[in-house]
Order: structure tokens, then sequence, then C-alpha cells
């Protein structure tokens, strides 16, 4: 075993295929600041959620709906539509509602 994973391997390679490239630049812009930011962010939505959803019908589901807020494009017409998707019709329309008048998210 050479190492790890495959991506540790591609990156220690000598291949010089776009791919390879690709990983290596990702690399060189992770941060340990980045990834404290991108942690903290999602454990703010997390709380947000949360509270948003305390004493509901939609309480057990503050996993799921949390999942559509990470997205990296999250446009209101996309939350709206993934909201639709997974939680149906009633479901879907009453939490992107209840998360659309929240100021936090």
């Amino acid at each position: 075993m050479l190492s790890a994973c495959i991506e540790d391997g591609l990156v220690s390679s000598n291949e010089n295929s776009e791919r390879v490239r690709e990983l290596k630049g990702l690399r060189e812009n992770l941060t340990i600041g980045g990834y404290f930011a991108d942690y903290a962010e999602k454990l703010r939505i997390k709380t947000v959620i949360k509270r948003l959803f305390d004493g509901t019908e939609y309480e057990g589901m503050t996993e799921q709906i949390q999942k559509l807020m990470v997205k990296k494009e999250k446009t209101p017409r996309i939350i709206y539509l993934d909201c639709l998707h997974s939680f149906g019709r009633d479901g879907g329309l009453a939490i992107y509602n209840r998360m659309k008048t929240c100021k936090e998210l």
C-alpha cells in the first residue's frame, strides 16, 4: 500500500495529468482556518434550525433540513424545490415558509 487514500496517492505520484494538477491546487487552498470557518457555520446553521423547529412535527427532521441548507448553491428557488422534493408538498411548503421567515438563515 503506497498511501492511505487514493487522493494522497495521486498527489504524491509523479503523474502530470489534469486530475493531479487539480488535486494539488485544491490542497494548496485548504487551511485550518477555512475548515474551522466551515465547521463553525455548520454548527450555527444546526443550532438555528434546531431552535426553529423545536416543538413542531418536523423536530425529528432537523438533520435532513440542515443538509438542504449546507449545499453550496442555496438560492431560495433551489431550497424551495429541495424542500418540496424531500418532504412533499404540504410538509415542504411548511418547512420552507418557516425557514424563509427566519432572519438568521
